[in-house]
């Protein structure tokens, strides 16, 4: 069994591109791919043989060179035949197609990184799919696993859906965003974070002004608002609930 042990900065003009790459790279992809370097740093090796002749990284590659590196980082393979070589080529692209997401956790995911005020495009992802995986998930209309009779199947409800069947109006988590907030609200919402933080024990670091302000641009996410709904009592209850109670104390 081979295993790369080699691993070199190799100039970027030393790199032989493979020529008959079946896998293409839009234009959008090598944006994406220059966002991802910008934001996390080259941290992906490409993969080349003794010869520099590139064997998987070919997108990383055409970034690189568009955000005008000179070297980047290389693991050395040696050993491998043409054949194998021609092969990899093709199975490293076709293995990674292969695998699937676990839908609930990814929508899990989204919703943290959201509420972190991180930029969601930077994970590659599209907003059809951002939005997809953050409510119904792939698991509502189209695959129907807990199926009841062939005509009905059961799915996750949509917030608003949520926000109904408590007695709440549709728009209920509408309209929160402050477009351009004060130093004021700025501060208080610092505090009631950072208050949540040490009342809790997080062991992560503190929101930074950054995070709060785009947090308050922007405050919505699927996953807090299921929060919300999953934590809360429905409006109907609780009108019964004291309903009952104003009436037995007037008698």
């Amino acid at each position: 069994m081979i295993i790369a042990k080699r691993y070199e900065m190799v100039p970027l003009d030393d790199i032989v591109a493979y020529a008959r790459n079946a896998r293409k790279h839009s234009k959008e992809q090598i944006m994406q791919i220059r966002a991802s370097f910008r934001e996390f740093g080259v941290l992906s090796p490409c993969l080349v043989d003794e010869k520099y002749n590139l064997i998987a990284g070919h997108g990383r590659l055409e970034a690189a060179r568009a955000e005008g590196l000179t070297e980047i980082n290389c693991v050395v393979v040696e050993g491998l035949t043409d054949a194998q070589r021609k092969a990899f080529i093709i199975a490293d692209n076709r293995l990674a197609l292969n695998a699937g997401w676990d839908e609930e956790l990814l929508a899990l995911e989204f919703g943290e990184l959201k509420d972190l005020g991180f930029d969601l495009e930077l994970t590659g992802f599209d907003v059809a799919s951002k939005e997809k995986a953050a409510t119904l998930m792939g698991r509502d209309y189209k695959d129907m696993q807990a199926a009841i009779t062939p005509q009905y199947a059961v799915r996750r409800l949509t917030p608003t859906e949520c926000a109904l069947l408590q007695g709440f109006p549709p728009d209920w988590c509408a309209y929160l965003e402050t477009p351009a907030p004060d130093e004021e609200e700025i501060s208080f919402w610092m505090e009631v974070f950072e208050t949540y933080r040490l009342a809790a024990g997080k062991s992560s670091k503190p929101k930074s002004r950054r995070q709060i302000v785009k947090w308050l641009r922007n405050p919505h996410s699927d996953s807090a608002e299921y929060k919300m709904w999953g934590n809360g009592v429905a409006l109907p209850c609780v009108c019964f609930v004291l309903g009952g109670i104003v009436r037995n104390a007037e008698q």
